[in-house]
């Protein structure tokens, strides 16, 4: 699945670059040493199959020259570089040099004296995790990484330096609460051009030291990765034997089953997914779906109760017709009425299993599951008339458009008719006198009665 994840860094006040999110620095003697600016992570913009890179202007022109190298053998001079497009997938190191003709400020150093920080971990951490956000004109522009477990002062070096011909909005927080309430410690402006010293915020008690260096150029790097797309096949279950499988994000899609759509319904299996982007890439993902179900639940059936006989919990007794009995959740069950009953195990959200129906209170005969074909009619028998005299009725109802299948065979096992049922009658006249037993089939269900045929 094709995934990209945009937010936006300030390299100098007047030009913007969509980035991805940053490869962290680790500490290097006390401070944190950031080797690609202007900020606090290194500026990586990543692209799935081909990259169209279009750097984004807030303001106008500030500094004497403007130099871009694109790792895509392409230079560009000026405020506004053209559109650069990179085809292969790999990674373009590409860098900015900016210059001027009268020295400018670049932020080196910065160093968090204190704060007002009371908030600790619950377990063990006792000390600050601090974190930080930059803002040019309320738009965020740089993002630290947390410095753990570093009680103030802490500092942080930048060699490249970071531009400041606008104040900088410098917010704090203590990364230990994930961004509780109580996490933000307070900001403090540092003035555009600063030439650096002691800023303070008593109300918020944050204090903090900068060093600046007067520059006439400044040069940028930062790396343009084209990646190849990611199929990524995600699974939810429908029911209890069914799945849904879905890749989105793509221009077009096919299925090992056949299917273009960007999701499919399948059962148990294996099954794979190309995908193709606009720009003609392709990516392939597989993914093996597994139905293992708990065993139907089972129903002890007295002339008294019915009882879920496999299950305590997680269940639900229905009616005839398959709806829940209100109130009915207990493992014994007095019905009030003579009928049939179900009762129904809860195994998933998306997944409910039924018992065979028992009709109550003779507990004659179960049905099948909720994916029978036939459903018998609640009298004992489903063959009359008995002794019939040459045309047998049968009491059945067909679902899903199913056929039944009706046999007869003598008592000595011998098959005497068998046919495809069309209609609720068989004609026996042609049969001679006896002791038969019938046989009614459709799809999961086997019905047997012994019929007696007289003249």
């Amino acid at each position: 699945m094709k995934k990209i994840i945009l937010f936006t860094l300030l390299l100098s006040s007047s030009i913007l670059l969509i980035a991805q999110p940053p490869i962290y620095l680790t500490p290097n003697r006390g401070s944190y040493i950031f080797n690609a600016p202007p900020d606090f992570q290194v500026l990586s913009t990543n692209y799935t199959c081909t990259g169209k890179f279009t750097p984004k202007m807030l303001a106008n022109s500030t500094y004497t020259s403007y130099v871009w190298k694109f790792g895509n053998g392409s230079q560009a001079t000026g405020f506004n570089p053209p559109v650069q497009n990179f085809l292969e997938r790999k990674s373009y190191p590409c860098s900015l040099t900016i210059n001027n003709n009268v020295a400018y400020k670049v932020l080196k150093t910065l160093r968090i004296n204190s704060t007002n920080d009371t908030w600790y971990n619950w377990l063990t951490d006792t000390k600050p995790d601090y974190y930080f956000e930059m803002f040019y004109n309320n738009q965020k522009v740089f993002v630290s990484n947390s410095y753990d477990d570093r009680n103030a002062p802490v500092s942080f070096t930048f060699p490249d330096g970071i531009l400041i011909q606008q104040d900088l909005r410098l917010d704090i927080y203590d990364y230990d609460g994930e961004f509780n309430a109580d996490d933000f410690l307070g900001s403090i402006i540092i003035p555009a051009n600063y030439a650096g010293g002691n800023i303070s915020n008593v109300a918020s008690s944050l204090s903090i030291d900068i060093t600046t260096a007067s520059v006439t150029t400044s040069t940028y790097k930062f790396n343009i990765d084209v990646l190849d797309p990611v199929a990524n096949i995600i699974s939810s279950p429908v029911d209890c034997y069914n799945f849904k499988l879905s890749a989105s994000g793509f221009a077009s899609y096919k299925w090992s089953t056949g299917a273009t759509t960007s999701e499919i319904i399948v059962q148990s299996g294996k099954f794979a997914v190309t995908v193709t982007t606009a720009d003609g890439c392709v990516a392939t993902d597989t993914i093996t779906t597994n139905t293992t179900l708990p065993a139907l639940p089972t129903i002890d059936c007295t002339s008294s109760a019915l009882y879920c006989g496999n299950y305590s919990t997680s269940i639900q007794w229905l009616d005839k017709n398959k709806i829940a009995i209100t109130g009915q959740t207990n493992q014994q069950f007095v019905p009030k009425s003579n009928g049939i009953y179900y009762v129904q195990y809860r195994h998933s959200t998306s997944c409910n299993l039924i018992s065979k129906g028992v009709s109550w209170p003779d507990c004659k005969f179960i049905v099948a599951n909720e994916d029978h074909v036939l459903e018998l009619n609640e009298s004992s028998n489903i063959f009359y008339p008995i002794p019939t005299h040459g045309e047998l009725n049968i009491s059945y109802k067909l679902k899903l458009q199913k056929n039944a299948e009706f046999s007869l065979f003598s008592m000595d096992g011998k098959l005497i008719m068998k046919k495809i049922l069309t209609s609720h009658q068989v004609d026996l006249e042609n049969t001679e006198n006896g002791t038969y037993l019938a046989i009614l089939k459709s799809y999961n269900i086997v019905y047997k009665s012994k019929i007696i045929i007289l003249e």
